[in-house]
């Protein structure tokens, strides 16, 4: 198997464990470099009202989801080449973002029930999908 260009995509989930372990099992045996991505939610908007709830600031869900990616970071074996990012926006455009950045050629998601299907703004170069 030739080395690959991994990109796992973690959404602050409880599935994130399973992609993680999928894109490590995948970047050790191809000899391939790893890119986690982690998707910081965006704030939930609260209505003005007499019972508000208190809301995580932008500010705080993007340091819990740095913090979040520094734990998963922490789970790759030291002889993985790595590389982490935060990032925000639709799971897609982000996917399509950084396989237009990186040329990443293996892209690890969790599963879903509609299966994922790459972006046109992907570029045609090809990637694989598999989910975790």
């Amino acid at each position: 198997m030739s080395p690959r260009r991994i990109l796992a995509v973690l959404e602050w989930r409880a599935s994130d464990a399973a992609v993680l372990e999928r894109a490590v099992e995948i970047a050790s045996e191809s000899g391939g470099y790893l890119t986690l991505v982690m998707i910081a939610p965006t704030p939930l908007r609260t209505p003005a009202g007499p019972y508000c709830i208190p809301r995580m600031s932008a500010e705080e869900l993007r340091a819990e989801a740095g913090a979040a990616l520094a734990r998963a970071a922490a789970l790759v074996p030291p002889d993985i080449p790595l590389l982490t990012v935060l990032d925000q926006g639709r799971t897609a455009d982000v996917i399509a973002r950084r396989v237009a950045v990186a040329a990443h050629d293996l892209v690890v998601v969790r599963r879903r029930r509609v299966p994922f299907r790459a972006p046109a703004s992907a570029g045609s170069a090809p990637v694989t999908v598999v989910a975790g």
